[in-house]
C-alpha cells in the first residue's frame, strides 16, 4: 500500500495536461504485482471523488500468440484515440475460455485511466500518460508466482510468453521509460 500512496501522490503533484482523464500505466514482467497495485490504487480512489477504471492487458490480449503483437498496440491506440475525442471507452475484452473476443462494452472515459500488465507502458500510451510504473522481479520469481496465482495449466504457455515479453521490453524501452520504479522483494 506504501507505493500505492506515493504513486497517487505523485499524480496529484503532475502536470495535467489538458485531457478529459489521466493516465497511469503499470507494467513489468509477468507475476510482478501489477494487479495488485492496480487493485490497491483503485481502493485508495474508492472513496475520492475521482472516478477510475482499470483496464488490464490480459482483456486486450488476442490469445497468447497475439498478446504482445501489434493488435495490442492497435488497441491501445483506439484507446487513446477515444480518450482525445471525449468520447465513450469501447473494448472487446478476450474471452480466454472461448478463445475469442467478446462483445464490445463501453465505459463513460473515467477522471483515472489505470492499464495495467505486460504492455500497458509501451511508447503508444507513453504520450498521454501522467504516470508511467514500472515494477522490477526476477524472472524466476516471476513465473513462480504466475503459476501459484494461475495453476501448473499456465506453465506451458509461460515460456514463450517471457520470451515475448523481454523482447517486448527492449524494443519498447519500457523500463527505462518510467517515472516511477518499484523493485520487487519478498516483504512486498
Amino acid at each position: 500500500m506504501k507505493h500505492a500512496l506515493e504513486i497517487l501522490e505523485l499524480l496529484n503533484n503532475s502536470a495535467k495536461k489538458n485531457l478529459p482523464c489521466q493516465v497511469i500505466t503499470i507494467d513489468g514482467p509477468a507475476g510482478a504485482g501489477k494487479t495488485t497495485l492496480a487493485r490497491q490504487l483503485e481502493e485508495l480512489l474508492t472513496n475520492s471523488a475521482t472516478g477510475s477504471l482499470t483496464i488490464h492487458m490480459d482483456d486486450l490480449y488476442r490469445g497468447w500468440d497475439l498478446a504482445l503483437t501489434d493488435s495490442l498496440r492497435d488497441d491501445l491506440a483506439t484507446l487513446i484515440n477515444q480518450i482525445k475525442e471525449g468520447s465513450m471507452l469501447s473494448i472487446s475484452k478476450f474471452d480466454w475460455q472461448k478463445n475469442k473476443l467478446g462483445a464490445e462494452e463501453s465505459h463513460p472515459i473515467p477522471t483515472l485511466l489505470i492499464l495495467e500488465g505486460v504492455g500497458s507502458g509501451q511508447s503508444v500510451t507513453r504520450e498521454m500518460a501522467a504516470l508511467k510504473i514500472w515494477i522490477e522481479i526476477p524472472v524466476a520469481e516471476g513465473l513462480r508466482r504466475v503459476i501459484d496465482r494461475d495453476g501448473l495449466a499456465i506453465s506451458k504457455f509461460m515460456d514463450s510468453f517471457i520470451v515475448a515479453q523481454t523482447e517486448h521490453f527492449a524494443k519498447e524501452g519500457t523500463r527505462e521509460a518510467a517515472d516511477y520504479r518499484i523493485s520487487w522483494a519478498p516483504d512486498n
